[in-house]
This record gives structure tokens, sequence and C-alpha cells, in this order.
């Protein structure tokens, strides 16, 4: 699948953390806007909008009213935009049950790229379809015990931008696991229609 990033030369979208890509696959386009959450050790929460389209073109006025920052008129952002990034990577998936949780793990190798760098994409990420975000650690934690796995907290997006900055591919650092205990029930979906969150880990 290929995934283009989209951003204003002032970067706007990125200030209020936003992050809006177009998303084909086998001939289809859905656009999707993520919006600022929280990440913690690993596990990110950020509310997401999908739109399919008719074509690889942006077409905001699709996307909710109240996903928007008030400081951001999409009417007026619709011609700013611009491909900043893209990735590309095969993705297979399967989904697994811990405890009364749903989760659904997916594998993508490929790679990042902006201009003339690119960086490699190999990472196992896990999300909770249902149930309970400590259950969700749990697994992530018996995945990591098995070896060969460290969790990481860059998202793809947060990658495509580093390199378009100019800067060279990151370190792998590891991050510890949070503690399954210290996490609230989770899982559902909040009142804006978004998922509950993912985590995911990079394999190395």
């Amino acid at each position: 699948m290929t995934n283009t990033y989209f951003e204003t030369d002032g970067f706007d979208l990125r200030r209020y953390g936003i992050v809006l890509r177009i998303r084909q696959v086998d001939g289809q386009c859905e656009m999707t806007m993520k919006t600022a959450g929280q990440v913690i050790g690993g596990l990110h929460q950020h509310p997401e909008f999908n739109v399919p389209l008719t074509g690889p073109t942006l077409d905001l006025a699709r996307l909710p009213a109240q996903a928007w920052p008030p400081e951001l008129d999409p009417a007026a952002l619709q011609s700013r935009l611009k491909p900043l990034f893209t990735t590309d990577f095969a993705r297979e998936k399967w989904r697994v049950r811990q405890g009364k949780s749903e989760i659904e793990l997916a594998l993508d190798r490929g790679e990042v790229s902006a201009g003339a760098l690119h960086e490699p994409i190999c990472e196992l990420e896990i999300e909770l379809l249902s149930g309970k975000a400590r259950d969700l650690c749990a697994f992530a934690s018996t995945l990591s015990d098995a070896g060969g796995l460290r969790l990481g907290s860059l998202s793809k997006a947060e990658r495509g931008y580093h390199l378009q900055q100019g800067n060279p591919p990151r370190a792998i650092r590891t991050l510890p696991l949070i503690n399954p205990s210290a996490q609230g029930d989770g899982g559902g979906r909040n009142e804006r229609g978004a998922a509950p969150g993912a985590g995911s880990l990079a394999i190395s």
C-alpha cells in the first residue's frame, strides 16, 4: 500500500498535531486524518477519521467539521496542502484474543521516503479493536519477551517528517514497556468515532 502525506509550507497541520494522508490499495483510495492524542510508552491513542475517495485527490470538505481545531479553516487549507513524503509497504494482518479483548496485528515491511532520503519500515503494529488497554499491553509484553522485537514510539508520519527536514535515518532506541496493571480499561470508541489507540513494536 502507498500512503502520501500532505502538509502546508508553514507546517500548519503538524503545529496542531494533525496527520493527513491518502492511502492507495488495489486501486482504492482513502483519506485519513489523525488528530492530536497521546503516546505513552509506545501506546498511541489518537482520534482518527477515514473517508473513501474516488481518486488520489484531497477533499477536506468530506471530513467532519468537529475534527478541526477552531484555528484551522479546512476550506482555506485545501489549496495550500501539498505532498510532503510517502510510505510504501506490504501489510499482513491477523486477529487474536487476549483475555476478553480483541487485538489486530499488522506486520508492515517497506520504506518511508522524503525526496532522496529513505528509511526502511519493518514493524509489527498491534491495535486494540475492543476490550481493555491493559490486555493490549500484556500482549505486547508477551511478544517482546519472545525476543527479536523492541518497543518503538515513532509513528511512520514522525519518521517521514524527520527525513523531510533533511535528517539522516534515526538510530533505533529501545523504550520500556508500560505496566499493564497501570492502564485503564480503555476499549470502545470515543464520542468522535475514533479508535481507542494502537501500540507498535518495531522489528529489529
